[in-house]
Order: C-alpha cells, then sequence, then structure tokens
C-alpha cells in the first residue's frame, strides 16, 4: 500500500488546536504516515523535520540519502526551535491573535483569507511590482509573486502574518492598500479560493477546529523526529 505523507510547512504551529498542523485540524492526524515540515516558517529557525513512527524514522535515517549527506544542524538553531515549540505549546493566545489578524485583513480588504499567508491577487506582473514598490516605500515589506511562481495574469502580493503584528499594523496596511488602488478595480479574488473559503473543511483547517469524533488516534506516541535541511 502506499504511504501518506503532509507537507505542514506553512501550517506547523498555525493550524490546528495545539498547533500540530492542518492534519491534525482536520482530524486525521493518525492517519498520516510522514509529517513533513520546516523549522525557517513558525519556528523562526533553521532546517526542517519528519515526524513519523519509530519503524519509518529508521528506514530514513538510514536510507534517505537528503539525511545521510547532510550536516547536522548547529545546537543553537536545535536549541531555538525546541525553545520556539515550547512557546507555541504554553501560549495559545499567539496562535489564537494571528487567526484574528487574518480576519480582520481578509474582511477589510474583501479577499479570502485561509491562512496567515494572504495573497493580494493584482493581475499582471507589472501591477504587482508597483503596488509592493509602493507598499515598501509605506514601510511596508509585501514582495510581488510573479510567474513562473504563479500562472500568467494572477500576479499576486504576499501577506505574512505573524503573532508579532498587530492591529494597529494590519489597519495601517489596509489602508495604504486602500488609498493606492483604483476603486473600479478591486483587487482580484481566484474562484478557487473563493469556492474553497465556503468548504466546512477549510474553515477547520483555518480556525484549527477538530471534530471530537475525529480526534487524532495515534497523537504523538510511537513517532520520531527526523531533522533536515529539508
Amino acid at each position: 500500500g502506499a504511504l501518506l505523507a503532509v507537507d505542514e510547512a506553512h501550517a506547523t504551529l498555525v493550524c490546528g488546536e495545539s498547533g500540530g498542523g492542518a492534519a491534525e485540524a482536520l482530524g486525521v492526524a493518525g492517519q498520516v504516515d510522514l509529517h513533513i515540515g520546516t523549522l525557517s516558517k513558525a519556528f523562526g529557525a533553521l532546517g526542517g523535520f519528519v515526524a513519523t513512527s519509530r519503524d519509518l524514522k529508521s528506514l530514513l535515517l538510514n536510507k534517505g540519502r537528503a539525511y545521510v549527506y547532510s550536516t547536522a544542524l548547529p545546537n543553537p538553531v536545535v536549541a531555538a526551535a525546541q525553545a520556539a515549540l515550547a512557546v507555541s505549546h504554553r501560549e495559545g493566545w499567539r496562535r489564537a491573535h494571528v487567526w484574528q489578524l487574518v480576519e480582520r485583513l481578509g474582511s477589510a480588504l474583501g479577499v479570502p483569507a485561509l491562512s496567515p499567508v494572504v495573497p493580494l491577487v493584482v493581475g499582471s506582473e507589472q501591477a504587482a511590482l508597483d503596488l509592493s514598490s509602493h507598499l515598501l516605500r509605506e514601510g511596508f515589506h509585501v514582495p510581488a509573486i510573479r510567474p513562473p511562481t504563479v500562472p500568467p495574469g494572477t500576479c499576486r502580493l504576499r501577506v505574512s502574518l505573524s503573532a508579532a503584528h498587530s492591529n494597529e499594523d494590519v489597519d495601517a496596511l489596509v489602508d495604504v492598500v486602500k488609498k493606492y488602488r483604483d476603486p473600479s478595480t478591486p483587487l482580484m479574488a481566484l474562484p478557487f479560493l473563493m469556492e474553497q473559503a465556503t468548504q466546512p473543511h477549510m474553515r477547520a483547517v483555518r480556525w484549527g477546529a477538530q471534530p471530537a469524533a475525529a480526534a487524532a488516534s495515534g497523537g504523538a506516541e510511537g513517532r520520531g523526529v527526523v531533522g533536515s535541511d529539508l
């Protein structure tokens, strides 16, 4: 049979009741064979991880070329990631605050906001570059995302929210964007994003709601962690 691997790069410490990621939020963590993530986003460190069973961990340690032929992470980096994990477990209000900011930004700009990485789709490459440059002059670093990363005609700015941001930060960004853009040409919203925003399973991922009947069966018991520069 096939193994199920889930890329939790943008979901670890953000989605799920305890920050366990999208699989935890959807109540299917116990059905996932490999949880793959990075330590360079919510953890604020470097490197990556694979959380899996003891048997698969042993297989990766001995057969995974990307791990076998890589160099171990520096101790301070590992310690920083461990500290971030402890803070996430101890201070769940940070996760709740991020989602409150997501709701605030999406509501104010009228765009679908399904995660702390909020796309503002503007269309052409030049439009994205112009808006990004304008925001930088106003004190906001919001990079333009262009082809080949995204399809032509769907160039966008990518707003990355964190627990370090405040309501005032979001309001100031919204104010600058609204003053800049032409009211007759509102920010585009990709159809598939609009559709996902109405689906219950996407709301579950977004808010970390986990149905009691679908609680993860395996949890962390019997699982190991493999570190690498993924």
